[in-house]
């Protein structure tokens, strides 16, 4: 219960935050002496809505740094990565209406063109961001661009930050007149501007990444390998079901850091990644990595822990979602609490890949008990299938990791079924 209060901090403090402008505006009704005409609802709503937008663009910047003391305050770094996101969506919202609304009667002067400027780059990249989510096809597929071309522009939202925080300097507006005010919101940007540049020029330099050596490629099948990674001196620490980030710098194709679920269990001596080939960087990885190759690894991140559920529990993998699951098998330990109901969905037997090992983990561990579903035999694997086997899915947590239309059809029927959100537990590997 203490972890589900303590994941809810984040999105709260965002919010009060939010509202702190609006606050300030109430009770201080900042109002210019030297400029009367700006003494209109007009102008007061439209800087309302830009105060507001430095804020949240500034909180969506601290998030984008991958803090991992924030990470609990949100429930693992994939739910702060789409709190960040929606923070920056609801900003540039903002910004439209701050300019919308606000009098132009000033408004061929060098700031307002540097805001102006501001608010197009930052319609561009949210086009960008967005732009593999389009239903339409012939806009889709020239705006899609590869996830290292995006990361790449994606840098530039700071740029376009601190542009919107200088054209403030550059225009008379009502807000320098309340200090609080004027204090708050430029404090917050001016932090968020410190942030940006430290992580886009230095960070690189400080954070800590850990370094390892590629011992093993183990080419599963045509699309999943597995890599065994060997540290070069202290070995990472991480929980069971933990993701990293991970890069080798010296195969340019490889360079930029991407996350993979760890599928080894923490009292391993190597890191084990098994990797499904889904795009430029998995494919290049599967057809080229080999032994010997230098690896920096960057974590770990997730807050996904079956330790910290109630007693009866349902696994649901999907594919390659098997690998949290994994870790958490090869982690067991006898005399545990729990009773784990662990379903594996694949096409077919051949693309169950660990399934024998599974298999063994529920003979050796009576609490466990896996179950393979192959949809060329089994049909498509449903919460009534489910709770068939796992019975009355009263007081159940649900973990589950596989694709995206998987996880959320099965999450919508376990909620028919009963099953609180609160109970449905499941990562998103989604940072676009």
């Amino acid at each position: 219960m203490a972890f589900m209060q303590k994941k809810l901090i984040g999105n709260a403090a965002i919010v009060i935050l939010a509202f702190i402008p609006l606050a300030l505006w109430v009770t201080t009704n900042p109002t210019s002496h030297l400029h009367e005409e700006m003494n209109n609802n007009l102008q007061r709503v439209g800087e309302y809505f830009a105060t507001t937008a430095l804020v949240l663009f500034s909180c969506a910047i601290v998030l984008s740094t991958r803090a991992p003391f924030l990470e609990p305050f949100f429930g693992g770094l994939d739910k702060m990565y789409m709190t960040h996101k929606r923070t920056a969506l609801t900003g540039f919202t903002c910004i439209l209406l701050h300019f919308a609304i606000i009098p132009k009667d000033d408004f061929f002067t060098p700031g307002s063109y540097m805001g102006l400027a501001a608010m197009l780059g930052m319609l561009v990249l949210i086009v960008l961001t967005l732009a593999p989510r389009l239903p339409i096809p012939f806009l889709r597929w020239p705006l899609s661009l590869p996830y290292h071309q995006w990361k790449l522009t994606h840098k530039f939202v700071g740029v376009f930050f601190i542009m919107g925080l200088l054209h403030s300097f550059n225009v008379e507006h009502l807000t320098q007149e309340s200090a609080p005010l004027d204090l708050y919101t430029r404090g917050m940007a001016g932090v968020a501007a410190v942030i940006y540049v430290y992580q886009a020029f230095l960070s690189g330099f400080v954070r800590r990444k850990h370094a390892y050596t590629v011992e093993a490629v183990n080419r599963l099948n045509g699309t999943v390998a597995e890599v065994v990674l060997k540290p070069n001196a202290a070995k990472l620490k991480h929980h069971a079901g933990q993701f990293l980030f991970i890069h080798f710098p010296t195969e340019k194709k490889l360079s930029e850091p991407h996350p993979f679920t760890i599928s080894s269990a923490p009292k391993e001596d190597t890191v084990r990644l098994s990797i499904k080939t889904s795009g430029d960087f998995t494919g290049h990885l599967h057809e080229t990595l080999q032994p010997g190759t230098a690896a920096r690894l960057e974590g770990p991140y997730g807050q996904l822990n079956y330790k910290h559920a109630g007693r009866k529990q349902i696994w649901v993998a999907g594919g390659i979602g098997v690998t949290p699951f994994l870790s958490w098998a090869r982690d067991f330990e006898s005399g545990s609490r729990h009773e784990i109901y662990f379903y594996y969905s694949v096409r077919t037997k051949e693309d169950a890949l660990f399934w024998e090992e599974l298999e063994n983990a529920g003979k050796r561990f009576p609490f466990f008990k896996p179950k393979l579903f192959c949809s060329n035999t089994d049909g498509r694997l449903t919460v009534e299938k489910m709770a068939a086997g796992a019975g009355l899915l009263a007081d159940v947590d649900v973990f589950m990791c596989g694709p995206l239309p998987m996880t959320m059809g099965l999450a919508q029927q376990f909620r028919a079924a009963g099953v609180p959100d609160s109970r449905l537990h499941f990562e998103e590997f989604n940072f676009r």
